[in-house]
C-alpha cells in the first residue's frame, strides 16, 4: 500500500481514532421535515419501485382519467382493499 501523498489533518486522524475505537463525534440530532400536506398525520410516504411498463400504464390511465398518478394509485390500493376484505 503506498503512503499518501499529503500528510494527515490532526482532525483527520482523530476521527479515524475515533471511528476505530467505535467511539462516535457528537452530532445534534436532528428531524425530518414534516410534508407540505399531512392534513394533521392522515398521510404516509411511500417509495415502491416498480416495472416500468407497470408505472407507463398507470400513468396512461391516470392521464385518461384527468388525475395524478398519485391519486390514481391510492385509488388502485383503494379499490383492491375493497376487494381483498
Amino acid at each position: 500500500m503506498a503512503l499518501p501523498k499529503k500528510p494527515i489533518t490532526a482532525a483527520q486522524m482523530a476521527a479515524a481514532e475515533e471511528f476505530i475505537s467505535g467511539r462516535s463525534q457528537e452530532q445534534p440530532h436532528t428531524t425530518l421535515p414534516n410534508p407540505k400536506n399531512n392534513e394533521n398525520g392522515k398521510f404516509v410516504t411511500y417509495n415502491a419501485t416498480m416495472p416500468f411498463d407497470v408505472h407507463a400504464k398507470a400513468k396512461i390511465q391516470a392521464i385518461k382519467k384527468g388525475i395524478s398518478l398519485k391519486k390514481y394509485i391510492i385509488e388502485a390500493i383503494e379499490e383492491k382493499n375493497i376487494r381483498e376484505k
